[in-house]
């Protein structure tokens, strides 16, 4: 660098040019505003052999090049660069030179000209968000982050999942990301064993705003780094530490005097964490501190003291795998009457918990809430039941292989309760038994609303029956996996539940039949919202019928390895069924080719449909629903292959149609057998499209899946509707067709004659929608609102569309309308939705109005114009 600063013209900066000719060509060529002066009179040098010409000397050998200048020259260079987009656009020449200039910092740079800012800079305020996973987290992306991203507003997250295993992340990356990124408030590294406590005092030194810390099984990184942390970002509010052996106490203790504003701390298998460490973080930040979660630490009584005691504002608690913690120290812990703002806690693994102990917690926490216990072997029935009589406020109770824990402890604790408890979750609990109870001694519960029992082995309909009658109030219950379920005990549960049943799982429950189904349909038909029956293979046909009839809010079935027919399938479609969006029906093995026109009439309105390993299905069949299903992502399996296509409509949404396909003993002869199977197709999907001879209007199929046609030919126009929609008589309106269930889904024609002949005639679209929509479009009474209004035109006919909102006292309708004039008439063509489907709907109701088109006229005409 000196030589390079006292650099007068005389010695060879590098071989082949001059300083002046780099000056003169290399300078300026990055900033137009750099301030560079240099003697005009000094004579370039020439190193080799020339030949003299008249016009110019010609250079022999070696050609300049600007590689060959030394780092020192470049980061000269390089730190006089005027703006951001400078520095990017040199960032892309070399890795070379990105790594340079990633490695300057903000203050090593040098205005050009002095008080002026680079019209290019912005302030980093930190309003992006970038994730580098396996072979992408590399050093060079994250130095192209921190060169490239500022100017685009800042980099403001950082993730890092993973590490490439020939050129992963190291020091060096996190130190361009600390020098280039200062508004980052984000950082984690998930499984990066290449970083250490070098390249995290780089983020500390030049990242001050670091508000979220994690280091997940990051095995070099030690107290150091968090001493850098502590010193520099006093920001901090979330630091997340797991698995990384080399933290122990003393980083912890340096954050507690550092950070003062913490409010999640989450340690985690980390075995020189002590006492000492988390006493201090808990107590430093006792006024901001709100959740903590310990796991795996070698901890005593004394830390889970301090957290009783200094934990004033700690609503979120986990203690996991504490094997230190005693008895007497969960005592204390309740005693301390620290926790009175605690809402959630959830205890695994920790044989310090028992009946007393969760009993003094209850007491000392007023406001706890919903309660976790995992693998608490010492919880009996007396501790379930005495916490449940101590707590103020307890909404939601989850037990998880509390082995101690039987029927008597759960039904007693539901009573206890009263008007308090919402939710219990029961999960492998060994100690449960299906004996017959006397009910007479408990006391209904008014306020639970779901339950979920799993994977309890003695769980029966003896308990269940109880149950039914406990808990009138059930909307959600999950019994799945039971096998000695049976319709006894289920039908208690239908036929007392008295606030209607929305969510049911009986999946594995094989020994329930068509009777608890068929009940289940009838009496909570308008509420029932979710039903899994996967794994009922007593179920038939019968319960489908009565799904299909009575279910008609029914969004989600699951009716996989059932014994149902095609019958069953043909039965959902008959019956309408407007918000079923997913439909399972993997392993229906008895569904055979005969069902594929009805499941082509339900795809068409449903989010996702399974047909994994309905082996009576043959691969052509599904080909052909696949082809109707455009948008569908389809796997065909043989045995399994997968083949994904993207879907562009429907909210995003896809469906997933797998089967199996088997290879036909005489796949030769098919000539005659697929004629007779699509003449069967055909002839189903005849019975879907009625037609209807009033005002000379013919109903026919339409091109378009899940759409019907509708051509008038005595008027001259045609246009499509959704399938289900009905014919309706309307006064003064040419056609209506609407939905029976709902009645703002409608589509309606309009005739006035008119002597104009092009709408264009009448004015512009966006003044003609204002006085429609006004004046004959909506009554007086509702306020509307223009949205759009176009021109388009087809078949040389000009037809305005406008699209508006008209809303009521009592509803909002989102509307489309299309207007044109043609025959001497002046055609209104309007549909629309209640504006809260309106997402749902828009789809469809736009290809109805882009269907809308007149026609002329033709005396004498037979058959009306194809719909295209």
């Amino acid at each position: 660098m000196p030589g390079f600063i006292n650099y007068r013209g005389d010695d060879e900066c590098f071989k082949g040019a001059s300083y002046a000719s780099l000056i003169g060509a290399g300078f300026s060529s990055f900033s137009p505003r750099m301030d560079a002066k240099y003697s005009p009179l000094k004579r370039n040098r020439i190193n080799g052999p020339f030949v003299f010409s008249a016009k110019e000397f010609v250079q022999k050998k070696k050609q300049a090049s600007i590689e060959v200048l030394h780092d020192e020259c470049l980061f000269e260079i390089f730190r006089r660069l005027a703006g951001r987009k400078e520095k990017s656009s040199c960032a892309l020449v070399s890795k070379k030179w990105l790594m340079l200039l990633s490695s300057i910092q903000s203050k090593e740079s040098i205005k050009v000209v002095p008080g002026e800012k680079a019209s290019e800079e912005i302030e980093d305020e930190g309003y992006l968000t970038r994730c580098l996973k396996g072979r992408k987290a590399t050093d060079n992306r994250l130095a192209a982050i921190a060169v490239g991203i500022a100017s685009a507003g800042g980099l403001g997250k950082l993730s890092i999942r993973g590490n490439n295993t020939v050129r992963g992340v190291s020091n060096v990356g996190l130190a361009a990301i600390g020098r280039g990124c200062p508004s980052l408030k984000v950082l984690s590294a998930w499984d990066v064993s290449t970083i250490g406590d070098q390249g995290l005092t780089e983020i500390a030194n030049g990242c001050h705003k670091l508000e979220k810390l994690d280091l997940i099984r990051c095995p070099l990184v030690s107290d150091r780094a968090l001493f850098a942390i502590a010193e520099n970002c006093r920001d901090l509010t979330t630091l997340t530490i797991e698995s990384c052996p080399r933290i122990g106490d003393g980083g912890l203790q340096a954050i507690a005097r550092g950070c003062p504003f913490l409010h999640t701390i989450m340690i985690k298998d980390c075995p020189l964490v002590g006492d000492q460490g988390i006493s201090s973080l808990v107590s430093s930040s006792q006024y901001t501190l709100v959740k903590v979660k310990l796991q795996n630490l070698n901890i005593t009584e004394i830390s889970a003291a301090v957290i009783g005691h200094s934990g004033i504002n700690v609503t979120d608690l986990a203690l996991i795998g504490l094997q230190c913690v005693s008895e007497r120290g969960f005592c204390v812990m309740g005693m301390a009457h620290g926790l009175q703002k605690l809402e959630s806690l959830t205890v695994s693994s920790c044989p310090g918990l028992t009946d007393r102990a969760l009993e003094t917690i209850g007491k000392g926490s007023p406001n706890l809430k919903n309660l976790s216990l995992h693998k608490c072997s010492l919880i009996s029935d007396n501790g379930l039941v005495s916490y449940t009589k101590s707590s103020f406020s307890i909404k939601s109770i989850q037990l998880h292989e509390c082995n101690e824990i039987s029927q008597y402890g759960v039904l007693a604790a539901i009573s206890n309760c009263g008007s308090k408890l919402r939710a219990v979750s029961l999960v492998k609990c060994m100690g449960i038994k299906d004996i017959v109870l006397e009910a007479h001694r408990l006391t209904p519960s008014k306020s639970l609303k779901s339950l979920s029992i799993r994977d309890c082995p003695g769980f029966g309909s003896n308990i269940l029956a109880v149950v039914g009658w406990l808990c009138p109030q059930l909307e959600d219950i999950d019994i799945s996996g039971h096998s000695g379920v049976t319709d006894a005990g289920f039908l208690s549960v239908v036929e007392n539940c008295q606030a209607g049943l929305m969510k049911v799982n009986l999946s594995g429950c094989v020994n329930i039949t068509d009777s608890s189904v068929t009940s289940l349909a009838r009496l909570h038909s308008g509420m029932l919202q979710y039903l899994n029956l996967g794994g009922c293979s007593k179920v038939t046909d019968e319960s489908l019928a009565a799904i299909a009839l009575h279910c008609y809010g029914l969004e989600d079935l699951d009716v996989s390895k059932c014994a149902i027919t095609d019958l069953a399938i043909a039965s959902l479609c008959c019956e309408r069924m407007p918000e079923l969006l997913n439909l399972y029906l993997s392993g229906c093995s008895q569904i055979t080719d005969k069902c594929m026109p009805f499941l082509a009439k339900l795809g068409e309105s449903l989010i996702s449909l399974n047909l994994q390993d309905c082996k009576s299905l043959s691969g052509r069949m599904v080909e052909l629903l696949a082809e109707k299903l455009c948008e569908c992502e389809v796997g065909l399996q043989k045995p399994v292959v997968a083949a994904t296509f993207s879907s562009s409509k429907r909210r995003g949404a896809s469906f997933l149609i797998r089967a199996e396909q088997t290879e036909s003993p005489r796949a030769d002869v098919t000539g005659r057998r697929e004629t007779l199977v699509l003449g069967t197709i055909g002839t189903c999907v005849s019975l879907f499209n009625p037609t209807s001879a009033a005002c000379n209007t013919v109903a026919a199929e339409s091109k378009k899946a899940g759409y019907m046609g509708v051509t008038d030919k005595k008027d001259g126009y045609e246009f499509l509707y959704p399938f289900g929609w009905q014919e309706v008589s309307v006064e003064g309106l040419d056609k209506v067709v609407k939905d029976v269930i709902e009645p703002l889904e409608s589509a309606s024609v309009t005739l006035i004659a008119t002597t104009k002949q092009d709408i264009r005639d009448l004015g512009p679209p966006k003044e003609i929608a204002e006085a429609l929509i006004n004046k004959v479009l909506s009554p007086p009474s509702e306020k509307t609102k223009l949205i759009d209004a176009t021109e388009r035109e087809v078949d040389g006919k000009a037809y305005y569309t406008l699209e508006f909102v008209a809303q009521a006292p009592n509803y909002t309708r989102h509307a489309l309308a299309a207007i044109c004039i043609g025959n001497g008439k002046f055609y209104t063509f309007t549909t629309g939705a209640n504006q809260r489907r309106w997402e749902k709907m828009k789809d469809k109701l736009h290809t109805v109005v882009d269907s809308f088109k007149i026609f002329e006229i033709q005396e004498g005409a037979i058959l009306p114009p194809s719909m295209n």
